[in-house]
């Protein structure tokens, strides 16, 4: 029986005691209470979920403390003073406390560091690179914008003395100004506050490509519906391609469709730009489902390999399946994989999707128009990429 239902008490443990780092490391506070309130709920005179608060309430952003209370907790429990059930509890909380508390000091200081303008509302999404929130933009809501909700893009804790990070957002920051597409994500500005530099972005209700992708699963997803989101990746490809900007890592996470059906394309920080200034990222770190051969091998993004990714996406949302199973492009070539035919497509279709896919960036169209004019069935469907019931934000 759980601590709030015995009336009988249990030996009394005295908690183990913490190195004298801790204590040097941290206010005795802390412990002082946990102790305290540890023996009321051995002595059965404060119940399990008067003891979580506590425990919550001392616990801190690190794991020092909860590993300390951690082990007092176990030492009772291998005396048989703390039963099963409210071990798995009080353990299940340890482990969770210290994350759920970093990721609110996190969001606090980046309210408190942007109050002035950006009213932070929530966290959304921890990336590779940063931690995306949604934010009120104050003075967009003065100027009487129909929007003011804006995405903040802010450098991650562990990335914010970082030069090549903060060059990644620059990049994104310089790219979007040379871009301006309704296919594109637009970029607003990059600025910085206490916490590090951030972007403002556009924010975009829908989810990812990816996550409905993973929702169909190994199903194909309609062709009406799969040939209007290609046509708006293709859009927004040839825009930035017509500008010299090669996306480099294009691949369902980095496709967005909103609620209302439109497709955006995501992500230009490690774009590469032909004639980019000495020092700027050469190219993207790349997702191995979705990256050409040479890419694979090292090489410079090029044009071609964003019209090699357009096709794997093509073929995954018309196959159900990635073109090449579970392996690689480059494993794929060296094992001699053969791409089977998606159902539907004629053959001029078929053939322009095996050109995109080919191995080699000399066998593939030359342009995202050419490929894109030749897998659209004629003629050209209506944009409609489906309003499905979307949830998820960025």
């Amino acid at each position: 029986m759980s601590a709030g239902g015995s009336s009988s008490p249990r030996v009394i443990i005295r908690p183990s005691q913490p190195s004298e780092s801790v204590y040097r490391s941290r206010p005795t506070k802390a412990l002082d209470a946990f102790q305290g309130a540890f023996a009321g709920y051995l002595a059965c005179t404060i119940s399990l979920e008067q003891f979580r608060a506590v425990v919550a309430e001392c616990v801190d952003d690190t794991y020092e403390l909860a590993k300390v209370f951690g082990n007092s907790i176990a030492a009772a429990f291998s005396a048989h003073c703390v039963p099963p059930e409210d071990y798995r509890v009080l353990q299940a909380d340890l482990a969770n406390l210290p994350r759920h508390k970093r990721a609110r000091r996190e969001s606090e200081r980046s309210s408190r560091a942007l109050r002035g303008r950006f009213l932070i509302q929530k966290r959304v999404a921890v990336g590779g690179v940063g931690i995306l929130y949604r934010a009120l933009d104050r003075r967009r809501e003065e100027l009487g914008y129909d929007n003011a909700m804006v995405a903040i893009k802010m450098l991650g804790e562990q990335l914010r003395r970082s030069p090549e990070a903060l060059r990644s957002l620059q990049c994104e920051v310089r790219n979007a100004r040379r871009l301006d597409h309704p296919n594109i994500r637009k970029v607003f500005e990059l600025d910085r506050c206490r916490a590090g530099y951030f972007i403002t972005m556009e924010w975009l209700e829908g989810e990812s490509l990816a996550i409905r992708l993973d929702r169909t699963g190994s199903r194909a997803m309609p062709a009406p519906a799969a040939f209007a989101i290609l046509a708006e990746i293709a859009a927004g490809l040839m825009h930035a391609h017509e500008r010299g900007i090669v996306h480099g890592d294009m691949k369902p996470g980095n496709v967005f469709v909103t609620t209302e059906g439109r497709v955006k394309l995501l992500d230009f920080g490690q774009a590469y730009s032909f004639g980019a200034t000495p020092g700027l990222p050469a190219g993207p770190a790349i997702s191995p489902a979705y990256a050409s051969c040479e890419l694979h091998e090292g090489a410079r993004p090029e044009f071609s390999d964003d019209i090699f990714a357009l096709a794997v996406m093509a073929y995954r949302m018309l196959a159900g399946a990635r073109p090449f199973g579970r392996y690689s492009p480059p494993k794929a070539e060296e094992a001699g994989i053969r791409v089977l035919r998606p159902a539907g497509l004629d053959e001029r279709q078929w053939r322009m999707l095996q050109r995109g896919l080919a191995w080699r960036r000399e066998d593939r169209p030359l342009s995202v128009r050419e490929f894109i004019h030749g897998i659209l069935p004629h003629p050209a469907p209506e944009r409609q990429p489906g309003k499905e019931n979307l949830h998820v934000a960025a």
